[in-house]
Parts: C-alpha cells; structure tokens; sequence
C-alpha cells in the first residue's frame, strides 16, 4: 500500500499514470533503439510506477510457459527476490569492440506461473516502502516500515502518506520521505531521508531487507556509529531493524 499511495500522489502532482506502457521508462530498450512494447513477447507487459513490471499471459485464452522480455539487464523477481540471471544466446562476442553493444541479446526467461503469483519482477535500485499486513486501510499498521533494497545503479525510492480522507495535506499534513543506496568499497550505504510534512509516521523502526548483496563483516552502523543488530540472513537477501526517530539517517552495512 505505501508504494501504491506514492504512486498516486505522483500521478496527482505529475500526471504520470501508475500504470504504464514499457516505452515511457524505456523508450530505447533495445540495441537499436526501439521500445520492446512492440516485440510479440513484450505484448502483454506493463509497468507499476517506474519499478514493477508485470507479465501476464501474452494470450488471456492460453496455458503454460511463455517468454518474458525485459527492457534492461538488471531485474528481480518480486516474489524470491532471486536476480533474474542474463544469458547472451548469440555466444561470445565478435571480435571487432564496435559490434559488441549492437549484437547483445535482451534479457530473456520463460515462465510458468501459476494462480497465485502473477510473474512481477523488480528493477534495480529500486527501494520500495511496504507495510504490515492489514484488512482494511481503516486500520493502522502495527510494527516498522519494510523498505525492500534491490542492489542497483542509481538506487533511490521514496514515500508518501497522509490520511487518506481529507484535504489536510493541502495545509502540509503528509508525510514524505526519500530513500538513496549506494555500493562503496567499504559496503552498502543506505540513506533515510527526514520526514517532511507534518503527518506522524505509524512506525518507530524500520526493517531494511537487501537484496542481491551481501555483506563481508556483519556490521551496521548509524550516522557512523556501529549500532548492536540482529542480522537475519536469507538465501536472497539479508535483514536488520534500526529506529527511525524522523531525522533522517545514513546507514552503513559492512
């Protein structure tokens, strides 16, 4: 729900829809600049905000394993958080270094999803807010804010919220924050923008999950203060809890 919620308060200040065709992110996906919303395996593909793509079925009527084609190299899947792997089924580059860029196949992989998990991948260096499970929006969620790091080349993300009822945040009752990653020599850098807007967040912690990196030492440190947290570490990605007190932060993961 917080990505959602972003999403519209983008599209009500921008007009940029939350739903969108490949080529307004990607207009020159390919090796020779086309948008791949014309490619017969791209079809059926679109994008949620600028970091979800999602692939359905290219044929609604049909069953069973089809092709997925992703406008650059770098993607996750939303549901294992598995890096999707490149392939180049053209075989090892030609010899002469000007040809390299134009003969590169795009990402590939076949799919055969099932009922419960339409095929959605993740770009990287998308960060994206999600929170505790909920029946309605009527309820506050109880626990921190989740904020999923998929490693990438520019990493940033962001949220925003207010109470969804009123015309309050015209007077600055929202809340907005913004997110950045970056790889250093050292480890991961995670920054944790302030709170803007005088909307009061329900969390007091926040669950950072990262995905396609790992670290060396273990060691996380706030504000450049090593701080006493639990790692959990998963096939996919690793996990800690720090506070989030409103005045920003820079975490270091070492």
């Amino acid at each position: 729900m917080p990505y959602l919620y972003t999403l519209a308060d983008e599209a009500s200040r921008t007009g940029l829809p939350m739903l969108r065709p490949l080529f307004l992110e990607f207009p020159d996906a390919t090796p020779d600049h086309h948008p791949i919303d014309t490619d017969p395996e791209a079809a059926s593909e679109f994008l949620l905000g600028a970091d979800l793509l999602i692939a359905p079925q290219p044929y609604p009527d049909e069953q069973g394993t089809y092709s997925v084609e992703f406008p650059t190299r770098d993607w996750y899947n939303y549901w294992t958080g598995e890096r999707i792997p490149y392939t180049d089924p053209l075989g090892p580059a030609a010899p002469d270094p000007t040809a390299v860029a134009s003969r590169k196949a795009p990402l590939f992989i076949h799919v055969s999803p099932t009922l419960a998990q339409l095929p959605v991948f993740v770009r990287a260096g998308s960060i994206l807010p999600i929170e505790p499970v909920v029946e309605s929006t009527n309820e506050t969620p109880q626990g921190p804010l989740t904020l999923r790091v998929y490693a990438g080349d520019p990493c940033s993300g962001d949220l925003y919220l207010d109470d969804g009822k009123t015309y309050a945040f015209q007077h600055g009752a929202y809340l907005r924050m913004k997110f950045g990653c970056e790889r250093t020599a050292e480890g991961m850098r995670l920054t944790l923008g302030p709170h803007q807007g005088s909307y009061p967040a329900w969390w007091k912690e926040i669950h950072a999950e990262i995905y396609g990196w790992t670290p060396k030492q273990g060691r996380v440190s706030v504000n450049d203060k090593e701080v006493p947290v639990h790692l959990d570490i998963e096939p996919q990605s690793i996990g800690f809890v720090i506070v989030d007190d409103g005045k920003g932060a820079e975490v270091e993961v070492k």
